[in-house]
Formats: structure tokens, C-alpha cells, sequence
């Protein structure tokens, strides 16, 4: 397994994009990313698709050592992200988001998946119990028993959570979409609770009842209301060392874009871009968790 590569972190709930921010952004972007990102109908929505986008750039730019107008991005027929770039070099690449946070992480020499899922308590009509219930068929008999042995609620959410983010980690890793039961994809977590303080890498995982010990999960939480989980596949279990370094690092707008240069994509009409993004609400309050996202 090669060593940890790339891991970004961007709290996306404490920025409030300015004008000049947001055109600066849409000038780091493709024609068509940018009308795909016009398309959301609210704020939050078209920043976390930004802020994905730009994640991506930062870290093809700075492997590459290529302008930002060299950088070519499209998406597989299943829709995951990849760099149509000739150097392309084995180099993988994946974004998530959830809640406060877009996270992103890249690698040479062996695919990668990410996800990051926000700990959330069941809306007000369900408890834990039945939200539980409601998913069981998505998970195997030892995860079910695994979740229903923590105590208290906020444990047995922090738990689901857990598990559903290493789930989704490996279908966007493997990049064909859940082509699986999820319940056949398995998981067994020595290491009970996660921390901010270290990244975990020892969790086992399973497809059908058989070990596959040939991947690598690397497990943290951002922080206390949001798990992360970065899944790597190759011939070596990664080292301690190595998980100290696949931390993730926090950025924000200007360590992102600061040396990102305009796409050769003119920018016409970004007036119009900007009313429309500003003239959106910020939140859609009435939506509902995100599950299986797959490749944002």
C-alpha cells in the first residue's frame, strides 16, 4: 500500500461566500461544472459542490505541479469523479459532504473512497430504536447485534453512522455504485469509539462472510458531531505512522484558491451567476437525511 496521500477538511457552515468570492470561484471552474452548480436551489447545496470542485483542482494542481487551466475533469457512466488527464499516473481522488463539513482525500496507486456523515438523532415522530429498525436491512446480523449493545442512544447513532460512512467509503472507492446489498458488506470495529485525537485503522471488513484484510478504512471524527472514513485497498496493512499522517487537515476559501488560476472556460454573464446563487435561501430546512450519496 502506498503512504497516505492527500486529506482535506473545509467547514463549508461558516462560509458565507462574498461576491468577489464566489466569481473568483466560478473562474477556477469548467463551463459545465458551473452550470451544474447554478442548477441547486439552495445556497448550501451549490457551495458543498463547490467547495468539492475546487477541493479536487487544489489537490491535482499541487501533484502535478500543472496550471488549473490544464486540469480536466469528468465523471464516469456511474458518475464518479475522475481526471481525463493523460499523466494521469494511478492518481485517485474522492469528495464528500455532509452537515458542516466538504472533505476530500487523494492517493497514488490504489483507488479511494471518502465519506463523512454528520451524527444525527432521528427526526422528532421516531426513536433510535425504530430509525434502527427502519435500516436494519442494511446492515448484517453481528452489526445489528454490534449496534444494539452500545448504551444510550447518542452511542447507538454515533455507532450507525459509523458504520454507514464505512460503507459508503468503500462503494465510492470501488466506483460502481452499490451493486451489493449493503448488508453484505460488513464491518466488525475493534476499537469501539472514535476520537478527534487519532485516526483508526483497524477495522475489519468482510463481503459475503470472507475478510478482505487487503483494505484499509482509516477511521476519525472531525469532531464531535461528525465522522470521517477514508477507505484504501492494496497488498499491506497501513502503519501507525502512516495513520498519524492521514489526518485531516482543515482549510478554508483562500488556502484553497490562493494558487488555483482561471480555467481557460470564459465567464460570461457572472452577474447573472452571482444574482442567482445570492437570491437562493441559504438552507433547505424540510430536507432529509442523505444516504448513499455514492460519488458527489
Amino acid at each position: 500500500m502506498s503512504e497516505p496521500g492527500v486529506r482535506f477538511a473545509w467547514k463549508i457552515s461558516t462560509f458565507f461566500p462574498t461576491k468577489d468570492q464566489w466569481i473568483r470561484a466560478l473562474r477556477c471552474i469548467q463551463s459545465e461544472e458551473r452550470e451544474r452548480i447554478a442548477k441547486f436551489h439552495y445556497q448550501v447545496d451549490a457551495i458543498s459542490s463547490m467547495a468539492g470542485r475546487l477541493l479536487m483542482r487544489k489537490i491535482i494542481r499541487d501533484h502535478f505541479g500543472v496550471s488549473n487551466s490544464e486540469i480536466k475533469l469528468s465523471r464516469t457512466e456511474k458518475g464518479k469523479p475522475v481526471l481525463d488527464m493523460p499523466k494521469n499516473n494511478r492518481f485517485s481522488f474522492n469528495v464528500s459532504h455532509h452537515g458542516d463539513y466538504v472533505i476530500a482525500a487523494a492517493q497514488v496507486g490504489s483507488p479511494i473512497g471518502v465519506d463523512i456523515m454528520t451524527i444525527d438523532s432521528p427526526s422528532a415522530e421516531r426513536t433510535v430504536k425504530g430509525y434502527i429498525n427502519l435500516m436494519s436491512k442494511q446492515f448484517s446480523k453481528d452489526e445489528l447485534d454490534a449496534l444494539n449493545s452500545y448504551e444510550g442512544d447518542s452511542q447507538k447513532m454515533e455507532h450507525f453512522y459509523r458504520l454507514w460512512c464505512l460503507k459508503e467509503s468503500y462503494v465510492k472507492a470501488v466506483g460502481v455504485g452499490i451493486t451489493i446489498p449493503l448488508h453484505e458488506i460488513e464491518f466488525s470495529t475493534p476499537v469501539k469509539r472514535l476520537s478527534t485525537k487519532r485516526v483508526v485503522g483497524d477495522t475489519k471488513f468482510f463481503i459475503k462472510g470472507s475478510l478482505k484484510d487487503q483494505w484499509t478504512f482509516e477511521e476519525s471524527k472531525l469532531d464531535i458531531n461528525h465522522v470521517a472514513c477514508v477507505a484504501t485497498v492494496g497488498n499491506e496493512r497501513v502503519s501507525n505512522k502512516s495513520l498519524h499522517q492521514a489526518k485531516f487537515s482543515e482549510v478554508n476559501f483562500d488556502d484553497v484558491v490562493e494558487e488555483l488560476e482561471n480555467c481557460n472556460d470564459e465567464l460570461n454573464d457572472e452577474e447573472i451567476y452571482w444574482e442567482k446563487f445570492s437570491g437562493n435561501p441559504r438552507l433547505n430546512v424540510n430536507k432529509a437525511d442523505r444516504f448513499c450519496g455514492c460519488f458527489e
